[in-house]
Protein backbone atom coordinates (compact mmCIF):
# COMPACT_ATOMS: atom_id res chain seq x y z
CA UNK A 1 0.00 0.00 0.00
CA UNK A 2 1.32 3.38 -0.91
CA UNK A 3 1.83 6.15 2.00
CA UNK A 4 -0.02 8.87 1.94
CA UNK A 5 1.68 12.49 1.22
CA UNK A 6 1.48 12.88 5.15
CA UNK A 7 3.50 9.57 5.85
CA UNK A 8 5.72 10.99 3.52
CA UNK A 9 5.92 14.50 4.94
CA UNK A 10 6.05 13.36 8.58
CA UNK A 11 9.45 10.89 6.85
CA UNK A 12 10.83 14.32 5.56
CA UNK A 13 10.41 16.39 8.87
CA UNK A 14 11.81 13.39 10.97
CA UNK A 15 14.77 12.96 8.40
CA UNK A 16 15.70 16.66 8.82
CA UNK A 17 15.15 16.44 12.48
CA UNK A 18 18.11 13.62 12.28
CA UNK A 19 20.05 15.73 9.48
CA UNK A 20 19.70 13.16 7.01
CA UNK A 21 19.64 15.85 3.91
CA UNK A 22 19.43 13.19 1.29
CA UNK A 23 16.29 11.33 2.80
CA UNK A 24 14.89 14.99 3.30
CA UNK A 25 15.72 15.46 -0.36
CA UNK A 26 14.21 12.23 -1.60
CA UNK A 27 10.85 13.53 -0.61
CA UNK A 28 10.98 16.84 -2.94
CA UNK A 29 10.60 16.75 -6.74
CA UNK A 30 13.79 17.66 -8.46
CA UNK A 31 11.68 21.30 -9.38
CA UNK A 32 10.64 22.21 -5.85
CA UNK A 33 10.26 25.58 -4.55
CA UNK A 34 10.06 26.20 -1.14
CA UNK A 35 9.25 30.10 -0.47
CA UNK A 36 10.24 31.63 2.47
CA UNK A 37 8.50 34.70 3.17
CA UNK A 38 10.04 38.12 4.91
CA UNK A 39 12.61 40.24 4.33
CA UNK A 40 15.70 39.17 5.64
CA UNK A 41 18.97 36.57 5.13
CA UNK A 42 16.61 33.30 4.04
CA UNK A 43 13.61 34.79 2.29
CA UNK A 44 12.99 34.26 -0.71
CA UNK A 45 12.56 31.13 -3.16
CA UNK A 46 14.68 28.54 -3.01
CA UNK A 47 13.96 26.22 -6.13
CA UNK A 48 15.42 23.09 -7.51
CA UNK A 49 17.23 20.81 -4.89
CA UNK A 50 20.80 22.43 -5.06
CA UNK A 51 19.10 26.04 -3.72
CA UNK A 52 17.19 24.41 -1.16
CA UNK A 53 20.53 22.33 0.15
CA UNK A 54 22.04 25.96 0.50
CA UNK A 55 19.15 27.46 1.87
CA UNK A 56 19.67 24.62 4.73
CA UNK A 57 23.32 25.15 4.79
CA UNK A 58 22.31 28.74 5.45
CA UNK A 59 19.90 28.11 8.64
CA UNK A 60 22.92 26.23 9.73
CA UNK A 61 24.96 28.49 9.12
CA UNK A 62 23.21 31.42 10.66
CA UNK A 63 22.30 29.46 13.49
CA UNK A 64 25.72 28.43 14.54
CA UNK A 65 23.56 24.25 13.55
CA UNK A 66 21.00 25.22 16.18
CA UNK A 67 18.35 25.65 13.64
CA UNK A 68 15.34 22.98 13.69
CA UNK A 69 11.26 22.49 12.52
CA UNK A 70 9.15 21.00 14.61
CA UNK A 71 5.98 19.56 13.07
CA UNK A 72 3.00 19.47 15.64
CA UNK A 73 0.14 18.17 13.54
CA UNK A 74 -0.12 17.55 9.67
CA UNK A 75 -3.42 17.82 8.15
CA UNK A 76 -3.74 15.97 4.04
CA UNK A 77 -6.54 16.54 2.17
CA UNK A 78 -5.84 13.62 0.31
CA UNK A 79 -6.01 15.76 -3.28
CA UNK A 80 -2.32 16.68 -3.10
CA UNK A 81 -2.24 19.68 -0.54
CA UNK A 82 -0.89 19.08 2.96
CA UNK A 83 -0.96 21.44 6.00
CA UNK A 84 1.74 20.98 8.31
CA UNK A 85 1.48 23.02 11.70
CA UNK A 86 5.95 22.98 12.94
CA UNK A 87 7.97 25.36 15.18
CA UNK A 88 10.58 26.80 14.01
CA UNK A 89 14.04 27.18 16.90
CA UNK A 90 17.18 27.93 16.69
CA UNK A 91 20.06 30.67 18.11
CA UNK A 92 21.43 33.23 16.81
CA UNK A 93 23.97 35.85 17.74
CA UNK A 94 23.45 34.98 21.56
CA UNK A 95 19.82 35.40 21.48
CA UNK A 96 16.80 32.40 20.89
CA UNK A 97 14.33 32.84 18.52
CA UNK A 98 10.92 30.23 18.88
CA UNK A 99 8.45 30.90 15.75
CA UNK A 100 4.63 29.14 15.13
CA UNK A 101 4.36 28.55 11.06
CA UNK A 102 2.20 26.62 8.81
CA UNK A 103 3.79 25.32 5.95
CA UNK A 104 1.65 24.72 3.53
CA UNK A 105 2.75 21.98 0.62
CA UNK A 106 2.12 20.67 -2.62
CA UNK A 107 2.71 17.01 -3.82
CA UNK A 108 1.93 15.08 -7.34
CA UNK A 109 3.24 11.58 -7.76
CA UNK A 110 4.34 11.38 -3.92
CA UNK A 111 6.78 13.87 -4.18
CA UNK A 112 6.62 17.82 -2.55
CA UNK A 113 6.52 20.22 -5.60
CA UNK A 114 6.05 23.18 -3.27
CA UNK A 115 5.99 24.54 0.32
CA UNK A 116 4.58 27.89 1.14
CA UNK A 117 5.51 29.07 4.41
CA UNK A 118 3.13 31.39 6.62
CA UNK A 119 4.78 32.98 10.32
CA UNK A 120 2.78 34.19 13.07
CA UNK A 121 5.38 36.77 13.80
CA UNK A 122 7.07 37.57 10.24
CA UNK A 123 9.03 41.13 11.85
CA UNK A 124 10.49 39.27 14.52
CA UNK A 125 11.69 36.92 12.34
CA UNK A 126 13.12 38.64 10.01
CA UNK A 127 14.77 40.64 12.68
CA UNK A 128 15.88 37.21 13.88
CA UNK A 129 17.34 36.33 10.50
CA UNK A 130 18.92 39.69 9.58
Amino acid sequence: MARSDAEILRQGYDDFAKGDVPAVLDVFADDITLHIPGSNLVSGDHSGKEEVVRFFERLMELSGGTFSVSAHEIFDNGDGTVVALCTLDGERDGRRGTFDTVQVWSFADGKATRMREFNDRQAELDAFWS
